[in-house]
Parts: C-alpha cells; sequence; structure tokens
C-alpha cells in the first residue's frame, strides 16, 4: 500500500477521536487540519504527484458512513425512508465519482509526420512538446498525470485525476451529490444526538448540543457531523468555482494562464453548451 495512503488510513480516524475529547480538542483539530493541507499541497502536492488527499478521502468516505450505520442509525430516531434517501445521494455520488475517474483521459494523441504539417513552426501551435503529438485546441498537458486533456481544468487532488472535457459535467454531478450527502446527513446526525427543535413547522434542526461530549459514542457522532459540514463547506467552495467558470466558457487553467472569458458566448449560452453542448 502507498505510504501516503497509509498514513491517511492511520491518522485520520486518530485526529476524530482525538476530536471527540472535548470542545477544545475538537477546535483544534478542526483547525489545524485545513492549515495542515494547505501547507501540504504548497510544499508537495503542487509540484509533484501525491495520493495523500485520495487516501483521506476515502478514509473520510468509509470512516463517516461506518460512524452513520454502526452508532446513528442503532438510536432508532431515524427512519427507513430517510436512511435509504441518503444512501441514494451517496450512490449517485459514487457513481459519478467513477464516472469521473474513468474519463480522465480526454485525448487521443495524433502522431505528428512531416506530411501533416509545412513548417515546423505550425506543428509548435498545436503541440504538446511533452507528449510529441498534435492536440486540439483548448488541450493541456498535466504534468502530474503525463498525459494531455482538453479543456483540462485542474488536478484534482481529492480524487487524484485530471478534470476536463469529458468528465467534468460528471464532477459538477459528484459535487452535488456530495453536498446533498453531507447536509443531510449531518442534519440526521445532529438531531438525532442533539435537542432538536422544529423549524417553521416542517424542518426537525438542532437546537441544544451542549452535552455531547459526555459520552464518547455520541462525541464520535457530533464530532463527524461537524466533519461532515466542513466537507461540505469545500463542496460548496468547488461547485461555486465550477459555476463561475462555466458561466464565461473558462476553465481554471485558461484563468491562471489570463484568459478569463476569451471563448465566452454569453453567459446563458455559455451554461447552456456546457451542460446541453458538445464538448
Amino acid at each position: 500500500m502507498d505510504l501516503e495512503i497509509a498514513g491517511a488510513f492511520c491518522f485520520m480516524p486518530l485526529l476524530m477521536v482525538i476530536a471527540a475529547q472535548g470542545w477544545a480538542w475538537m477546535i483544534c483539530v478542526f483547525v489545524c487540519l485545513p492549515l495542515f493541507f494547505i501547507i501540504y499541497y504548497y510544499k508537495i502536492a503542487s509540484k509533484s504527484r501525491t495520493r495523500l488527499f485520495f487516501g483521506w478521502s476515502l478514509v473520510s468516505f468509509f470512516f463517516l458512513l461506518a460512524i452513520f450505520e454502526l452508532e446513528v442509525v442503532p438510536y432508532l430516531e431515524i427512519l427507513f425512508i430517510e436512511n435509504f434517501v441518503l444512501m441514494c445521494f451517496v450512490a449517485c455520488m459514487c457513481l459519478c465519482v467513477f464516472f469521473v475517474k474513468s474519463n480522465s483521459q480526454t485525448t487521443l494523441p495524433i502522431a505528428i509526420t512531416s506530411d501533416r504539417y509545412e513548417s515546423k513552426s505550425e506543428i509548435k501551435k498545436i503541440r504538446c512538446e511533452a507528449c510529441a503529438c498534435a492536440q486540439p485546441s483548448r488541450t493541456y498537458h498535466c504534468e502530474l498525470c503525463g498525459f494531455c486533456v482538453h479543456k483540462r481544468d485542474h488536478h484534482s487532488i481529492w480524487l487524484d485525476t485530471c478534470i476536463g472535457s469529458k468528465n467534468q459535467k460528471y464532477f459538477m454531478g459528484a459535487l452535488i451529490a456530495l453536498l446533498l450527502s453531507c447536509f443531510y446527513s449531518s442534519n440526521l446526525t445532529l438531531t438525532t444526538i442533539c435537542h432538536p427543535t422544529l423549524l417553521g413547522g416542517i424542518l426537525l434542526v438542532p437546537d441544544d448540543c451542549s452535552d455531547v461530549f459526555g459520552d464518547i459514542h455520541i462525541s464520535i457522532c457530533f464530532v463527524s457531523a461537524v466533519y461532515t459540514l466542513m466537507i461540505a463547506a469545500l463542496g460548496i467552495f468547488l461547485l461555486s468555482q465550477q459555476f463561475w467558470l462555466i458561466s464565461h466558457n473558462t476553465t481554471f487553467q485558461e484563468w491562471k494562464q489570463g484568459q478569463m472569458g476569451l471563448y465566452s458566448n454569453g453567459c446563458f449560452r455559455n451554461v447552456w453548451e456546457f451542460f446541453c453542448g458538445y464538448t
């Protein structure tokens, strides 16, 4: 097993247990964890391929799912239909992630031969120097993946794959399903272990969670729900970023290169062509 993935399998559950020891411990862990990821990304992940973030995603998924099914559901406060709906959201997310991973390599290189092009200057306009192959316009080479991606948006460290024209829709679907899963599961968890109240006569929300650290089982559930909301916050940021770039018909790669709105056809048409047009 990869050392970074093994580290994620060891440290992620350990940090959750540490955070479950009290309010101060939880705040400390959930403040330091994002700082660690930011530093690790800029020091290592932005320069070389790492599987720590992907491993952390896997461990977080199975850990949170296990806590919900083995700790929260046995309290018998959650209806079967509520659990079923949540599992449908989770299944949709997993399916979208599968399509994201399986459609990551989006371009088929075209071998450059002397009879196809008249001059070397013409070759350079459409040639990837790393692959030594002709590629469609708006194609960029990913140094981490090692191949070219058409309309490359970015390299997702959490999924350890590139996001491009063939899998960006699935990536957004995964983010939407992730948000639905996170908000719904955290609400079910918090209304189970905390004192709930009815909001507007229709929505059950947590009201008082002051005594959640009195029992280790309840505290683990509470910490998991807070951690789930942190993941949801990251998901909101990523999804908002995607919608903003799509509305300008721009990829994150092009935005970094100062090409914002270069291919824009208007906000409405950009969004329509992304979801209903051809890539």
